[in-house]
């Protein structure tokens, strides 16, 4: 567990004893997760410089193995949602996302994988949360950059056919 994640989780566990509750009412007005706490990475800006939509296509390149999805959402947005194992990168702003009792709180900017599943989402605050999801894609579904392969003339949609 990320050394942030303990301090905050022996935190909540504080005020959880100290709710004579067992922690319900902080859990309902959204202080306390459930069990389970998901670590996360902070983004290191001194060493990586900001974290950009750029930076992340860095990072996952060659840029047809990955699927690159920005997403901006709303204050108190929450829904439900599937997805295949993925990255997640919050540039700024805080959201959660659970999964049968394992929370993942992220608080950009930082990043984190999820696995393969169904999950809530939900962003924390009342400001908006930028961030941005990354899948690689099989190998039938991998676009690559042929900017660099000779061209012997006009492509079709259906592939190349010959000047002649």
């Amino acid at each position: 567990m990320h050394r942030n994640a303990a301090a905050s989780r022996y935190h909540m566990e504080t005020q959880a004893a100290a709710s004579g509750d067992g922690g319900r009412s902080l859990l309902q007005q959204g202080h306390l997760m459930p069990s389970e706490f998901e670590t996360f990475t902070p983004w290191n800006v001194i060493e990586r410089g900001p974290l950009t939509l750029e930076a992340i296509r860095s990072i996952h390149a060659p840029n047809g193995d990955f699927r690159i999805s920005p997403s901006l959402y709303k204050g108190s947005t929450q829904f439900a949602c599937a997805s295949r194992a993925c990255h997640v990168y919050v540039l700024s702003g805080s959201c959660s996302y659970e999964m049968k009792g394992r929370v993942w709180k992220l608080d950009g900017p930082c990043y984190t994988e999820l696995p393969a599943g169904q999950f809530n989402f939900r962003v924390d605050c009342d400001s908006s949360v930028e961030l941005v999801s990354v899948w690689e894609l099989p190998v039938g579904f991998r676009v690559r950059d042929r900017s660099n392969e000779p061209s012997d003339g006009p492509e079709s949609p259906n592939g190349r056919f010959s000047m002649g």
